[in-house]
């Protein structure tokens, strides 16, 4: 959707048919009050815009499950279930460790008694 508006853009340079891409600007009338409005519309399409990216975004989503959601699945078991060992191993590791400074611990302390 474009807008076009049909006088000079001093403040940006631009000709009567290039003001609409330096919207952004406040050149489009002394008239503060149009300007107030002039921003917020411009920040509403680029909403627009934003809202689109959203609904192209999940709708790619959709095709990649429909097309590849099973190899997905496969992929998601495999890497949530080496996660899970590695977690498992670094618990034990940990636990391991642990027991090995309390052991240090203990001699140390035995032999200062």
């Amino acid at each position: 959707m474009s807008h076009h508006h049909h006088h000079s853009c001093e403040h940006c340079e631009h000709q009567e048919d290039h003001c609409s891409q330096c919207c952004s600007c406040s050149c489009h009338d002394s008239d503060h009050h149009h300007e107030g409005h002039e921003g917020f519309s411009h920040e509403l399409l680029e909403m627009a815009d934003d809202a689109w990216m959203e609904v192209l975004k999940e709708k790619i989503k959709e095709q990649i499950l429909a097309t590849n959601g099973k190899k997905l699945d496969e992929l998601a078991k495999i890497v949530a279930s080496s996660n899970e060992a590695r977690w498992k191993y670094k618990k034990s590791s940990l636990g391991l460790c642990h027991d090995y400074k309390q052991k240090i611990q203990d001699f140390f302390h035995k032999e200062s008694n």
